[in-house]
Parts: C-alpha cells; structure tokens; sequence
C-alpha cells in the first residue's frame, strides 16, 4: 500500500513557485496528491514510491531534453509502454540521452531492451543511446528538472506490491543550476562512452 506523500515546502523559506505545467493525474507538475496546493517545490526529497511517477512525467511532458543515466537496463521497465512514450518524445523534437553501464559487460541488463533502445536509436537521430565504461550513478534529468536518487531508472520499476525498498532522492527544480549539471552529465557521458 502507498505512503501518502508529505506535503511540499519551500526549500530555504523562499516563496514556492507556481507549477506551469499539469501532470497527467490532474494537479500541479510534481505535486499531485492528496490536497496538495499546486505549488512545486525548489529542492525536495523523493520517496521510492514517487519515481516511477516522475519518470513516466519526463516520458509524457518533456518538451527540450531527457536525460537518463542507470548502471542497468531490464525489460521491466524499457517495455513496449516505456519505448512508444520515448518515441513521442523524439517525434516532438526531444533531445534524449540514455547512457547505461556497470562493469565490463552488460551482464545486469536485459539484451532484449538493450536491443531496443538501439534499435530506436538508429531510427531517430536526437536519442543518444551510450554505454559507458563503468557508472553507479542515477540520474533523471527533463527539461528543468534534476533527479539525483538511489533509484535504478531503467531496472527498477518501483512497484508499491512489493518487498519495500529504501530508494530515495532529491529533486532539483532550480533552472540554472539543472542547466549545470546537464552539462557536466553530458561531458561526462562522453569521457566515459563505450560504444
């Protein structure tokens, strides 16, 4: 059973700042449950049960650019639903990254959604697919949005039936700064491209 999520509030006591976009379950972008008061917040905590949530928003509402980097890829999650949401993305001018890796082969990672996401990247030229050499990081990273979490993107799927995980997070909603670390992903990405 799902935990209610705690209510938002401003990071550091500054005014929260409205929601410009609405998610698809009905209030503000990044606050939608329960009474919430539209407001998102600068910096907050993710709880493991919010990811899959997040993840299917950058799907559905990115509108400039989607970066994702998982040390594994499983077909749980980069399924059918995953690849059409991805693929609406490209056709709406999304510039997308995905850089995957751990180790020296891709033993943790289903060659099935490995296979598809190259697949889907040869098709479209604004989806970089990457394997680097060796990364334990998990980012999240869509338009204006930086999630730095313990949470596997691409392997983990997050579900509320099952044994409880302590996966956690913080969310950045502070547009120079996500501006930043998109830049040193994206260098970073590059200095450790295996393929």
């Amino acid at each position: 059973m799902r935990q209610p999520l705690p209510p938002l509030v401003p990071y550091g006591g500054a005014q929260p700042l409205r929601a410009k976009r609405r998610s698809p379950l009905g209030s503000a972008r990044l606050s939608r449950c329960n009474g919430h008061s539209g407001f998102t917040a600068l910096v907050r905590s993710v709880s493991v049960f919010e990811h899959a949530d997040l993840l299917n928003d950058a799907l559905l509402t990115a509108k400039t650019r989607l970066l994702i980097i998982a040390p594994w890829v499983k077909k749980s999650v980069v399924n059918t639903d995953f690849l059409a949401k991805l693929e609406q993305r490209l056709r709406a001018g999304v510039e997308v990254t995905i850089a995957h890796g751990y180790g020296d082969d891709d033993r943790g990672s289903d060659e099935q959604a490995l296979r598809r996401l190259g697949n889907l990247a040869s098709r479209f030229s604004r989806i970089t697919f990457i394997r680097v050499r060796n990364t334990h990081a998990k980012i999240l990273i869509y338009d204006k949005t930086w999630i730095s979490t313990s949470f596997n993107w691409l392997s983990f799927r997050g579900d509320s039936d099952r044994t409880y995980r302590m996966e956690e997070g913080t969310l950045v909603n502070i547009p120079a700064r996500v501006d930043k670390e998109y830049e040193r992903y994206r260098t970073l990405i590059e200095e450790q491209r295996l393929s």
